[in-house]
């Protein structure tokens, strides 16, 4: 049997879009497997992010036996 080895370090963005859909910025996330990545929006400059209550404060990158969780 074969068991799962934590992962290095994952990467991915937060890509903020103009009502168009074109991206106006970015902001990186880094954080390993299986641990919670806090979410910090970083808004470009003369832009507001949008209300909503779905936007999460962390999120967890599970390996991929698992989904991906946001909170």
């Amino acid at each position: 049997m074969k068991l799962p080895t934590r992962q290095p370090n994952k990467t991915g963005k937060i890509t903020y879009v103009d009502p168009n859909g074109k991206e106006v910025g970015t902001t990186p996330l880094t954080g390993k497997t299986d641990e919670e990545i806090p979410v910090t929006p970083n808004v470009p400059a003369g832009w507001q992010i949008v209300p909503d209550p779905k936007i999460p404060t962390k999120i967890t990158r599970y390996s991929r036996r698992h989904s991906n969780s946001y909170g």
